[in-house]
């Protein structure tokens, strides 16, 4: 079973890659756990901000070919910690292998 985090980041001190990494360390020895940092550039400026939202979404999919892919966003769906601890459960029994994308606007 393997559980890998691409992070979307643009800066080394972005709290998500200390997040992201506890989340790694405790999820104990029977997960595989891995990070991918994807640099990317802050973009404010709307042209500009709608390509680049269109790259980080290709860098994202790119990263993770291969794995099923869970999209971490704010406006999703909710679940408490048993429904999200099933329902990884299950994917991990199923496909085997897990990206969580984060990042990107």
């Amino acid at each position: 079973m393997s559980v890998h985090i691409f992070l979307l980041c643009d800066s080394a001190r972005d709290p998500l890659i200390q997040i992201a990494s506890t989340y790694l360390a405790k999820s104990g020895p029977r997960i595989k756990g891995d990070l991918t940092i994807i640099p990317t550039k802050k973009v404010t400026r709307f042209p500009e901000g709608e390509k680049r939202r269109f790259e980080e979404g290709q860098l994202l999919l790119n990263a993770s070919r291969g794995r099923h892919r869970i999209a971490l966003d704010a406006k999703g769906r909710f679940l408490d910690t048993p429904q999200w601890s099933n329902r990884i459960e299950q994917l991990l029994a199923q496909k085997g292998k897990i990206a969580f994308l984060i990042g990107g606007a």
